[in-house]
């Protein structure tokens, strides 16, 4: 319940730095398996609006983020998303739709580019093997 109300509050987080973390202790500690898969295309559900403010820090392109460390803000959410995508099955799915458009976007550089890409195969390959998880 409490991962729920924060996860309601969250977009009132406007620093990527702060909801960067925030995501990130958000995902460590939220159980993925008990939502319902009815929730899928509600806005309210805590799944998307993890991924929605994933994509918020992923491709936030404003001059303050370049000034400031992104690369850290990007390399946590992508840190997240690994987690997230390879232990639950829609996660992976809606972050491997995330992940693709991030992977081809300007905002992308070199370094993340190539962290997406293994965490896009990591996914796959939990996927075509969901016993192992």
């Amino acid at each position: 319940m409490v991962n729920v109300l924060i996860l309601i509050s969250i977009w009132q987080v406007n620093t990527p730095r702060i909801l960067g973390r925030l995501i990130w202790t958000i995902a460590e500690h939220i159980d993925l398996e008990g939502l319902d898969p009815l929730l899928a295309d509600d806005p309210d559900d805590p799944l998307n609006i993890i991924i929605a403010n994933i994509h918020k820090v992923l491709f936030n392109l404003d001059a303050a983020a370049t000034t400031s460390n992104r690369l850290q803000d990007v390399q946590a959410v992508l840190l997240c998303a690994q987690r997230m995508g390879s232990r639950h099955a829609r996660a992976g799915q809606l972050l491997t739709k995330e992940l693709e458009e991030y992977r081809n976007h300007a905002a992308a550089d070199t370094v993340s580019k190539h962290q997406t890409r293994l965490i896009l195969q990591r996914i796959k390959y939990v996927s075509n093997l969901p016993e192992r998880k």
